[in-house]
């Protein structure tokens, strides 16, 4: 069984990531 640890870590780095590729296309799309 995954410990909650570890599903809070995985689901924190989920949303992390969704969120930088947000802001990075964002900032892109904006500097272009």
């Amino acid at each position: 069984m995954e410990s909650s640890l570890e599903s809070n870590l995985e689901s924190n780095l989920e949303s992390n990531l969704e969120s930088n590729l947000e802001s990075n296309f964002e900032s892109n799309f904006e500097s272009n």
